[in-house]
């Protein structure tokens, strides 16, 4: 009653006071559709009224506080409704109306949806149709908009195609129709679409032996349906074969990646990462400690280099240090005249050998295959100085000798005849795919032959050093054309082979090489600009790349892949310039390469951060600051690598007894019928053997770990059944650090040991009744 009263009295206050207020404005289509969005609204922004009030016509008044403009108010029912705007002032009113039909809505929303997969893509597609149509042929369906879920959405397309990824599910997905030009008539319907998942492939993956051979199993299940298979297997290698093999160059953990595609275009992916190697099977510390040039040394430790002082070495060139290849102490090391010990001292017998300090090679330490305490020191005479032209010898340290510091106990055993002045020498591990060889390794030599010099290739073998073949190289024999002063590198991944010539022009020569077969082949010679005269090599640690050292260009980086000499040439790229003298480069146990920059008495080493990136390249020039200097030669090793667990013919087997010792139990005597050997390691450290038990009854098994007692002590064992009947019993034999392991199942039959007790269900009842 009060409102009508007020009302009453504001309109008469316009009757008689007249007053104006400028820009009261209504706003609203003149057909609204029942909805909560059809609203109208009324604009007082230009008012100077203190109040304005809206009177929307169906029996709801607002009131707009001072400095408010706008006030929206909806209409969910049809009708027609008059609506008033007034703007009070102390001393006047002003207002203003308008009628407004509001109907009801003349669209009906539908729609349907249609999902597939969509070719060469994870996830899945879907067609979505419009259905919505308008019953008012005056007010037409213009306005279309779809949301999808996933943050995306499209505007005025009725029937969208959207992509959704196969880890996005489910979706709201939301459409909203309506005709735009008359108020409230958008409406909208949400649901939410399920996306099926894809059917995720699925694999296990197991070592070999040597643990660095995967084998990859596929155990994805229904795959009648797949068509192909995808693998990365996160070296850079891929397959699409369903159950790959593949060896690991490195240890560490890589992601493997394996996408499936079945008949419907469908792909699903599964990627899990695995632990190559946990013991690291490649990782040895025969390469820490380097020492060479005037007294000059390093040591690479966990995460850091570090300089020594103590060392006795002067060479100008050759330079060959082996260290203890678990712990990374210091053994030996040489200049190919003499040998030092752990101690700095002249080691036992080892004056007098015939390498030569003044060769770029003149020394080369290889591991004896089959006695771990055993060196070989391959030695050059080279051109000059006191042993020139002696030729191709070596000499063998054993490290039981002189309680422990080793000695010399072969010395100069001629290889090839004198004469032979070249000097470079390079060597490294035959590859051998059988688990049970023990290692061979690979030495390089050069020989004249009837068209220039040959590569001749040594093999050595348990305690033999035997020519393996020789490779004609058709570089001329002349001293002009190849100078004696030169380097050889194999790659470490045993492909590659090169070395370079100490020329005016002639560059290096790159070989593909195949380290199981020690064959040579697709010889690339690289000439370079007048006076380039050509030093260091070395290769990247993945095997890309080829660093070339030359006095008057300084270090080349070139592509070792290239299949020809002209795109090898093509891929030269100068990555650092040093035009003062000539070096060797060497690549550290780190998987960075290093090169002496000369300045005695306080010389550095620089480094190649990342030697397998394309340039520029990260290049510290003065990576390790030296106690003394080297002038050229760093290192001559080949590293000796940890021993393949060796299987023999022994697998994995038991038997057992069952005995009724109890009234309710079967105690049954498991035995190990045979175990493997421990003839190998797979690990510096002590292979660790160890056996796996499950018993089939749904208890958690057990595993013995062998102490080094004798075998019924470690595996014979018993184990009690509470219940009778058959049991699937699994022995798994393990060695560390995966590198062998077999299983077996049998089929173990449990007897019941309770008495015997016959019972006839009603035997004693019709007995009785049989009685008179």
């Amino acid at each position: 009653m009060k409102k009508v009263l007020l009302y009453l009295l504001l309109l008469l206050y316009v009757h008689i006071t007249k007053a104006q207020f400028a820009d009261l404005t209504l706003f609203n289509p003149d057909t609204l559709c029942a909805s909560p969005n059809s609203s109208v609204y009324g604009d007082a922004s230009g008012s100077s009224a203190d109040t304005i009030i809206m009177k929307w016509g169906d029996g709801s008044i607002d009131t707009l506080e001072p400095f408010m403009s706008e006030l929206y108010h909806p209409y969910p029912d049809p009708g027609t409704y008059t609506i008033w705007l007034l703007a009070l002032q102390f001393g006047g009113i002003d207002s203003t109306s308008e009628t407004v039909e509001v109907i009801e809505s003349p669209f009906t929303i539908a729609l349907d949806y249609t999902i597939y997969c969509t070719p060469n893509k994870f996830g899945k597609s879907v067609d979505f149709t419009n259905l919505s149509f308008s019953n008012n042929p005056n007010i037409p369906l213009t306005f279309t908009a779809w949301q999808f879920g996933d943050n995306t959405g499209t505007f005025f397309d009725s029937n969208p195609t959207h992509h959704f990824a196969e880890s996005q599910y489910p979706h709201n997905i939301r459409l909203d129709i309506g005709n735009t030009d008359y108020g409230g008539c958008v409406i909208d319907t949400s649901f939410e679409l399920l996306i099926p998942e894809q059917r995720k492939p699925s694999f296990i993956a197991e070592a070999g032996c040597p643990c660095n051979e995967i084998d990859f199993q596929n155990t994805t299940t229904n795959e009648a349906s797949i068509t192909e298979w995808q693998w990365n297997f996160g070296n850079q290698t891929t397959s699409n074969i369903e159950d790959p093999e593949i060896t690991y160059s490195n240890p560490k953990n890589y992601l493997i990646s394996l996408t499936s595609i079945d008949t419907g275009g469908c792909m699903s992916n599964f990627s899990k990462v695995i632990d190559v190697c946990p013991g690291e099977y490649n990782k040895t510390n025969s390469n820490d400690n380097w020492i060479a040039g005037n007294k000059a040394g390093i040591i690479f430790e966990a995460d850091s280099i570090k300089p020594f002082s103590n060392s006795q070495i002067t060479t100008i060139e050759t330079a060959a240090t082996v260290s203890d290849p678990t712990t990374g102490e210091l053994l030996f090391y040489t200049n190919g005249e003499t040998v030092w010990n752990a101690n700095h001292d002249t080691m036992m017998n080892g004056v007098g050998l015939n390498g030569n300090q003044n060769a770029s090679q003149g020394a080369l330490i290889v591991p004896h295959p089959i006695n771990d305490q055993q060196y070989y020191i391959f030695l050059k005479s080279g051109l000059t100085g006191i042993n020139a032209n002696l030729g191709f010898h070596y000499s063998l340290v054993d490290m039981n000798e002189d309680m422990g510091l080793g000695a010399v106990i072969k010395q100069n055993i001629p290889i090839d005849v004198p004469g032979n002045n070249l000097e470079l020498m390079a060597g490294i591990q035959r590859k051998n795919e059988e688990c049970n060889a023990p290692p061979e390794y690979f030495v390089t030599n050069f020989l004249p032959g009837p068209s220039g010099w040959d590569i001749v290739l040594y093999l050595i073998k348990e305690d033999t050093i035997e020519l393996f073949n020789r490779t004609p190289t058709n570089i001329d024999l002349s001293l002009l054309e190849f100078l004696s002063s030169n380097i050889a590198r194999f790659s470490p991944n045993g492909d590659k082979f090169a070395f370079t010539r100490y020329s005016p022009s002639k560059g290096f020569v790159l070989f593909d090489f195949d380290a199981a077969t020690g064959t040579f082949s697709n010889q690339r010679n690289i000439g370079l600009s007048p006076g380039a005269y050509t030093y260091g090599c070395e290769f990247s640690p993945d095997g890309s790349k080829l660093y070339v050292q030359s006095q008057a260009i300084g270090i080349m980086q070139f592509d070792a892949n290239a299949p020809d000499s002209t795109s090898l040439h093509n891929s030269m790229d100068t990555v650092y310039r040093s035009l003062s003298t000539h070096y060797s480069m060497y690549l550290g146990p780190d998987n960075k390469i290093y090169f002496p920059t000369g300045g005695y008495p306080n010389g550095y080493l620089a480094c190649i951060e990342n030697p397998n990136d394309e340039a520029p390249l990260n290049i510290n020039p003065k990576k390790v600051a030296l106690v003394g200097n080297v002038n050229y030669s760093l290192q001559n090793l080949v590293p000796r690598l940890p021993r393949r667990f060796i299987k023999d013919s022994t697998t994995a087997n038991f038997s057992y007894e069952s005995d009724c010792k109890l009234s309710n139990t079967t105690l049954n005597d498991f035995i190990l019928d045979t175990i493997p050997q421990k003839s190998g390691e797979c690990t510096f450290n002590k292979d660790t053997i160890w056996y796996s038990w499950t018993y089939g009854d749904g208890n958690e098994g057990i595993t013995i770990y062998d102490n080094g007692s004798n075998l019924d002590d470690i595996s014979n064992h018993i184990y009690s059944y509470e219940d009778s009947g058959t049991y699937s019993v699994s022995l798994i034999v393990h060695s560390s650090y995966h590198c062998y392991s077999d299983t077996i199942t049998k089929k173990v039959y449990i007897e019941n040991c309770r008495e015997p007790f016959l019972y006839i269900p009603n035997a004693l009842k019709h007995i009785r009744q049989s009685r008179p």
